[in-house]
């Protein structure tokens, strides 16, 4: 069970549902996350993608998994303190949750460019070229993907839990009276 990933995928994959429909795969982001890496792995690999500095990189994933965590535990605590305040909507705690579970898919995928990269390059004298260059291509797409759809839900937790303005914010309704949740 400690070292079973299975829950966070869950969690991961219950966000990449159609709101308000939880019962319905958000297809294109799920094409997106999933489909992109998968079409960098068979375009480099057909291409002969050399990484000619791949420590940078590799440094780079493990640096980005330890801040993704730190991420993690803010979220955490931004969770506790609007559990215990009045008026907090559901939807509001609903788009934290869903932001942590994508955090913590994109800290797996940061460790598995890290160690694509690392592992690739014990095996190489300088550049990472083969499959090594082509699988950390592609964790390193899947990583950015993660990280391009965690920004937007960040944003929308933001705005829900504390009902910004819509003067203020990017998203249209986003007061507790103008919302349609």
């Amino acid at each position: 069970m400690r070292l079973d990933p299975r829950f966070v995928w869950r969690g991961h994959l219950k966000g990449l549902t159609r709101h308000p429909a939880p019962d319905r795969p958000d297809l294109v982001a799920r094409v997106v996350l999933y489909g992109g890496p998968l079409v960098v792995f068979i375009t480099s690999a057909a291409l002969g993608a050399k990484l000619r500095q791949p420590t940078g990189l590799m440094a780079g994933s493990a640096l980005l998994a330890g801040t993704l965590l730190a991420a993690f535990g803010q979220l955490a605590t931004m969770r506790s303190r609007l559990t215990d305040r009045p008026g907090v909507r559901q939807v509001a705690l609903d788009a934290l949750d869903e932001t942590v579970a994508h955090v913590l898919m994109a800290v797996y995928a940061a460790i598995a460019t890290a160690a694509v990269l690392g592992v690739a390059t014990a095996f190489s004298a300088g550049a990472v070229t083969g499959w090594g260059a082509s699988a950390a291509l592609a964790t390193g797409s899947w990583l950015l993907a993660l990280v391009l759809l965690i920004v937007p839900r960040l944003y929308q937790a933001y705005t829900y839990a504390f009902a910004v303005r819509d003067e203020m914010s990017g998203y249209v309704g986003s007061t507790p009276a103008s919302r349609q949740d």
